[in-house]
């Protein structure tokens, strides 16, 4: 029997570790999981069909044939299937050629990315149906960008601070207003001259977005003890390792460059309506 109710979306069960997705962010958006194994025996073919996206985890070079795929395909025909790719493996050049008509998103940005398509499935379903496997690049980005985002319904406060080099957060700055928020924007120095118990005074009620150059700005926020105060930081090189431990010990969201301002949007927007609600 289709499930009405819930989106509903398969795991590909992997044995490769560490994981690249976390499920547990899955069901945080209110859907179902499902863990699917490659080579079931016996699949239930009555709930199949409501199976609306297959999430692939690709940690080493094409885990799965052709063939393979090809099964799946078959097997979940109304799915969009989205592979998840490691650190290393995230193009051509890296992972061999990439597998056809399947969205590819790096670990770094799949929460985000996923979340986005969420959202298009219950509020764009007309956008959705229109992804093509042979998209251009252009076609591609401009598909992402008309799914829109959650955020688009904001929290009560929507009130963000940018912090960063100029030339890194003019983007954001003009993103972020255009969505509705209320944002200023700030020098990465200038959070560094702040005590931590002014840096939690001045932004009360405010969400932090800092954009930094690589891990020697991240290693000044941790020493300065100030990190913990951010909601979501950009950053170069940051493995998905290192992006756990930020976020486990911080509490702090970590997105690796480069990126969609969309994305931004989304993590802010999603973190600042989990905080609004466990206040109220």
């Amino acid at each position: 029997m289709m499930s009405l109710n819930k989106l509903v979306i398969g795991l590909l069960k992997t044995n490769t570790a560490p994981l690249l997705f976390p499920a547990e962010r899955l069901v945080e958006q209110g859907v179902e999981v499902r863990e699917l194994e490659i080579g079931d025996a016996a699949p239930d073919w009555s709930r199949d069909p409501d199976v609306r996206m297959v999430i692939i985890q690709q940690s080493r070079r094409r885990p799965y044939s052709n063939s393979t795929l090809q099964k799946l395909r078959r097997r979940f025909p109304l799915a969009l299937f989205v592979c998840v790719n490691g650190r290393w493996f995230e193009g051509a050049q890296r992972s061999g050629r990439p597998y056809a008509g399947v969205i590819h998103v790096r670990a770094c940005e799949a929460v985000y990315r996923i979340q986005r398509l969420i959202s298009g499935f219950r509020g764009k379903a007309n956008v959705m149906g229109e992804y093509r496997p042979l998209f251009s690049s252009r076609e591609s980005l401009d598909w992402w960008l008309r799914i829109g985002v959650t955020s688009a319904v904001k929290p009560s406060s929507s009130d963000v601070y940018v912090y960063g080099h100029r030339d890194a957060t003019g983007g954001i700055f003009r993103a972020f207003s255009n969505a509705g928020w209320n944002v200023e924007q700030r020098s990465f120095r200038t959070i560094m001259y702040l005590k931590p118990e002014d840096v939690e005074k001045i932004h009360k009620g405010h969400a932090i977005l800092g954009v930094v150059r690589g891990r020697g700005q991240v290693r000044q926020l941790v020493q300065a003890s100030i990190l913990q105060e951010f909601d979501v930081l950009v950053a170069d090189n940051i493995t998905r390792q290192e992006q756990k431990k930020l976020d486990k010990r911080f509490q702090c969201q970590v997105i690796a460059k480069p990126f969609q301002n969309d994305d931004l949007i989304e993590a802010l927007g999603n973190l600042r309506r989990r905080v609004v609600a466990k206040a109220g």
